[in-house]
Parts: structure tokens; sequence; C-alpha cells
């Protein structure tokens, strides 16, 4: 395997995480759930969620 293979590979992970995490928690899959324990309104949570995973994705270019 090259290393511009490996490179390509590896962004293919970075991003297939991001995108992964930022759905699973954004449509709604857990959300509902989250929002009852913490008691706050399911947009409340969700946005704190969408910060949440740009930090991540973030601190994964970086």
């Amino acid at each position: 395997m090259t290393n511009s293979n490996r490179i390509k590979l590896t962004w293919i992970s970075f991003l297939s995480y991001a995108l992964t995490g930022a759905l699973v928690i954004v449509t709604g899959m857990v959300m509902g759930n989250i929002a009852d324990y913490f008691n706050l309104p399911v947009s409340s949570m969700s946005n704190t969620f969408t910060f949440l995973n740009a930090g991540i994705l973030i601190s994964i270019f970086l």
C-alpha cells in the first residue's frame, strides 16, 4: 500500500466518523432520550450536540 492510499483512507475514515456521529445524534435516534434525561427541549439539546460534533470535526482536522 502506498503512502498516498494510506492518506486517502485516513481522510475517508475521519470524514465517515464525523458524518456518522453527526447523523446519529442530530437526526433524533437518541436525541429524545437525552433531552428527556436532562429535562431540556429537544431543540436545545440538538443545538448543543451540533456544536459538540463541530468541535470533534475541527479537532480531527487539527
